[in-house]
Order: structure tokens, then sequence, then C-alpha cells
């Protein structure tokens, strides 16, 4: 198991990484982001629940505790949940290239928000 935080891969060892609704289960999201740029070559694409309102975090919450404890009772929760907005900014604060959000919704019955950015690399 790895924290994301150090990746035991040398610098832009691929083209592509992914991280799939991962973040808000580690201690130091901004630290996976800032690793996950080291190792890829082009793009990092991330898929994250958002939320735009106090209601909506606490549903993600509640959520994300009930599914992830069916799973493992040693998953970390720590509900390092972020606003559309607020990903964003950690992207641009890393010195990336453009970033792209799209709205994707695998169950329109769901009631959360799922986002995937694509944050291309910037100009090394």
């Amino acid at each position: 198991m790895c924290s994301g935080e150090r990746l035991a891969f040398m610098n832009r060892s691929f083209d592509n990484v992914c991280l799939i609704f991962a973040l808000h289960h580690m201690s130091d999201p901004i630290a996976a982001v800032r690793e996950c740029l080291r190792v890829t070559k082009k793009r990092l694409i991330v898929l994250e629940d958002v939320y735009q309102n106090a209601l909506e975090l606490s549903l993600l919450k509640l959520l994300d505790y009930h599914g992830n404890r069916v799973i493992s009772e040693d998953m970390s929760l720590p509900f390092n949940f972020r606003t559309e907005t607020k990903w964003k900014a950690v992207f641009e604060s890393l010195d990336t290239g453009s970033i792209t959000v799209e709205n994707i919704r695998p169950n329109q019955w769901r009631p959360s928000r799922h986002r995937m950015f694509v944050v291309e690399k910037g100009n090394e």
C-alpha cells in the first residue's frame, strides 16, 4: 500500500497518471498531486468527488464513511474533500499547464458531484 506522497518511480516514468477517487483519502493530497506530476510526462487525470455547500460536504463524508467501511476497517478517512474551485487552485499553484474539468455522473440518482480534472504538464 502506498500513501501517494512518495512514489517509487523515476521522474517522467509515465505518459499519463490517474488518481481515481483517492485524494480525499490521503493525509496530504497536495503532496500526492505534486508526486504524480513528477512521475508523469504529459498529464495527470484526477477523478474526485466535489461539493458546493456544507450540506453536500456532510453527505459526502457520510457516504464515504459507510461505503468504505464495507471495504476495510483500516481505510484512511481524513475526508479531504474540496470544491471544484479549490481543486483547480491546487493544480494551478503547482505550475501546471492547462486544466480542463468535466462533470461525470455514472449514476444520475447518486447525490454527489463527480469531476474529472485533466491537468496537462506545464513547460519544463
